[in-house]
């Protein structure tokens, strides 16, 4: 007999949450590296602590705008939107590699991943 499989219906006791959303936020924060996911539209939805302290702002001045809205000079936002229409168009997952500016002012050479996050029904809900 196998392991067996969480109930989806299973809620966080505390806030009745499902366990789900619960460690899908835990895993964001907890994210040793940089790691956001943003809607279709560009928008950001999670970001992992590392992403916030990258930037130097918080969740409430991140969650809800486009990296543009936020003025960040970290990466070449141009190229952000288009590799992010790229992946909307194709389906395909993008990795290449970026130079990204940390808010203190020091850059970084990083390997840029994004991928699109599909429902069930196979749209694209995210990025």
């Amino acid at each position: 007999m196998g392991p067996k499989e969480p109930k989806s219906d299973i809620r966080d006791k505390t806030s009745g949450r499902r366990i789900e959303d619960v460690l899908l936020k835990a895993m964001f924060e907890s994210a040793p590296f940089y790691h956001n996911l943003k809607d279709t539209d560009g928008r950001f939805l999670l970001v992992s602590t590392l992403y916030e302290n990258w930037l130097g702002l918080g969740k409430p001045e991140i969650i809800g705008k486009t990296i543009g809205e936020i003025g960040s000079d970290s990466v070449n936002v141009d190229s952000i939107k288009k590799i992010e229409k790229l992946i909307l168009e194709t389906g395909q997952t993008i990795e290449t590699e970026a130079h990204a500016v940390h808010h203190d002012g020091k850059g970084q050479d990083r390997i840029l991943i994004k991928y699109p996050v599909y429902s069930d029904k196979g749209e694209v809900l995210a990025i």
